[in-house]
């Protein structure tokens, strides 16, 4: 039981570490900050907040104006593109 528990426990830290470290990673970096316009996976989009665990990003899209938490872990998995110029159409 000792070893089943101390497997779990293990497993849960990893997890945990690992994502602090892909929050701090993405928080740190110079590239996107809050407030930050982009482009997620072709919605536009704006960095909320860049948190240690998840990161929110406020969407428009066709189903209206929403907010998505993504775990910074799945960051990495993400189509982000930083909006240099708003070009209007």
């Amino acid at each position: 039981m000792a070893l089943f528990l101390s497997l779990g426990l293990a497993f849960f830290l990893k997890d945990l570490l690992t994502n602090l470290i892909n929050g701090l990673k993405f928080k740190l970096d110079q590239s996107f900050n809050e407030g930050d316009k982009c482009i997620i996976e072709g919605d536009k989009a704006v960095i909320v907040k860049i948190g240690l665990y998840e990161t929110v990003f406020s969407i428009h899209n066709g189903r209206g104006h929403v907010w998505r938490f993504v775990q910074n872990e799945r960051i990495k998995f993400l189509k982000i593109e930083k909006i240099i110029e708003d070009v209007k159409e």
